[in-house]
């Protein structure tokens, strides 16, 4: 089985080891962690948030999780876009969830993908709940039922992130100093999933914002989807 875990989660060359198949097996491995009878989590029931980035076929690598973690009677939150992983992570804080998965692969290459495990915590899985969830893998057989009974049975709901992320954003900051002013501002989204966010949390100021590389591009414009310097040629020109 070509699966090994890293840092808060896998990651894989997609359709060399990131297989479908592949995805269920560590998607059954964590359901059955959040199942194990010796949980501390004390919430009625156990609820994960799913995102995914715009790297090829995540969106549907988050659909078979859903499909699997449904299937083993979790209930599921599906983003209904492409989101940033601090989306997930604000809604497993402001949810009150039992954890969350981000379909991304983060700054490695363009064919690489895969599955990042949050705590309940809101942050990135800690070596001994990444080790947990390893040692389900292939122990059990994969359990799943299909997205739409999953839909229907209410097991997975869609739901838009960014509207609360959004509105928190705007909290945190104060966007009074920034009202008046005139700067002329270049965002470089270099093909990412915060395409569009920077423009809606300034809506109102008087600044002028030039963004680039906006559109959904898997292989991120023949670059590795890192910001570093070069990385960042387009916004040179």
């Amino acid at each position: 089985m070509a699966i090994k875990f890293g840092t808060d989660g896998w990651r894989a060359v997609i359709s060399e080891d990131f297989t479908f198949e592949n995805v269920r097996i560590v998607a059954q491995a964590v359901a059955d962690y959040f199942n194990r009878p010796q949980t501390t989590d004390h919430r009625p029931q156990t609820v994960l948030v799913i995102g995914y980035d715009r790297r090829f076929m995540s969106e549907r690598y988050a659909e078979i999780i859903a499909e699997v973690l449904a299937g083993n009677g979790i209930e599921v939150i599906l983003s209904d876009k492409a989101v940033p992983t601090p989306l997930v992570s604000l809604a497993i804080k402001k949810e009150n969830l039992s954890g969350g998965i981000m379909i991304t692969a983060s700054h490695n290459p363009p064919y690489y993908n895969g599955i990042k495990i949050k705590a309940p915590y809101a942050g990135s899985a800690d070596p001994e709940m990444t080790k947990g969830i390893e040692s389900f893998l292939g122990r059990n057989p994969v359990k799943f039922i299909s997205l739409k009974t999953a839909l229907n049975s209410k097991k997975v709901r869609l739901l838009d992130l960014s509207e609360g992320y959004l509105k928190f954003v705007k909290d945190y900051i104060d966007l009074r100093l920034l009202k008046n002013k005139r700067f002329k501002v270049l965002v470089d989204y270099m093909h990412g999933t915060g395409a569009g966010y920077i423009k809606k949390i300034l809506k109102g100021t008087k600044l002028q914002i030039t963004e680039i590389r906006t559109q959904r591009e898997p292989y991120f414009g023949n670059v590795n989807p890192e910001p570093i310097p070069q990385n960042l040629e387009a916004t040179k020109a």
